[in-house]
């Protein structure tokens, strides 16, 4: 894996807080600013490969979980400029089913990236997407990363599941290790993004207030109905600021949601 890259999992135990589209519009704002990025679509609903269209009969997530012998050029899909993107698969709920005996499930993920590196290093960042709950998937995912973002939606069980994804990650921690040196495979940095945020209901004044006392908060994104179309029209927030009716009106947010994604950007590089 490159020096001068970052590898991101967005990951939550709860879900419905948005991680999807937080990791496309992030990927996308990075994308815009010159730097290549890679999707890796850990989510068996595949809500970020059907952004950018339905792979059928392309190889998949799948079959680097499995070991599958196929092209692993044939895996990276060129989306658009700056993006590129390994699909989804939709059967990643068996998958995970038939590597639950197996020794290496946790570092399938990462032996590709170290046996393939010639076709990743060229990107400034890979960004996964995973799946509700802390899979085998998401374990894979966990051990190649830099770095762990996890949304928190105004509701107590969004509040609550930051701990439990915590104390997971520490588990995790210490059953990937290395069987000689006992150092853990997992070193990637946590961190909580405030999202979905509606500064005039007390819940979320209330979560506001608990993530203001956790250092590990790097953001807070408000609710704004054009921040969740994005899915629907499968347009980015890069994409619907180019309209300049769209952005006057929503000037405010974009200019929020461009601060808060280069800080987020900043925060990763300063890990490396």
């Amino acid at each position: 894996m490159a020096k001068q890259q970052i590898i991101a999992t967005f990951a939550a135990v709860k879900g419905g807080v948005g991680k999807t589209t937080l990791t496309y519009n992030f990927g996308e704002y990075i994308a815009a600013r010159g730097l290549s990025v890679l999707f890796l679509d850990l989510d068996a609903q595949c809500n970020l490969t059907h952004r950018y269209g339905f792979f059928k009969d392309c190889p998949t997530v799948a079959d680097i979980l499995l070991d599958n012998q196929v092209d692993p050029a044939s895996l990276i899909q060129n989306v658009k400029p700056n993006i590129s993107i390994i699909p989804g698969s939709m059967s990643l709920d068996t998958v995970e089913t038939q590597l639950a005996t197996e020794s290496t499930k946790y570092t399938r993920l990462m032996r590709w990236l170290v046996q393939n590196h010639n076709l990743t290093d060229q990107y400034s960042f890979i960004l996964i997407d995973t799946h509700p709950g802390f899979t085998t998937a998401t374990k894979n995912a966990a051990l190649i990363s830099d770095y762990i973002l996890c949304p928190i939606t105004p509701s107590a069980d969004s509040y609550s599941s930051k701990f439990d994804l915590d104390y997971r990650l520490g588990e995790l921690r210490k059953e990937a290790s290395d069987p000689i040196t006992g150092k853990s495979y997992v070193d990637a940095r946590l961190r909580f993004v405030g999202n979905m945020i509606k500064p005039n209901t007390n819940s979320s004044r209330t979560l506001l207030a608990q993530l203001e006392q956790d250092p590990n908060t790097i953001a807070i994104v408000p609710d704004r109905e054009i921040f969740n179309k994005t899915g629907l029209l499968k347009q980015s927030l890069v994409d619907l600021a180019q309209d300049r009716n769209v952005y006057l009106k929503y000037q405010a947010f974009f200019d929020q949601i461009n601060t808060t994604f280069n800080d987020l950007a900043a925060d990763m590089w300063n890990l490396k």
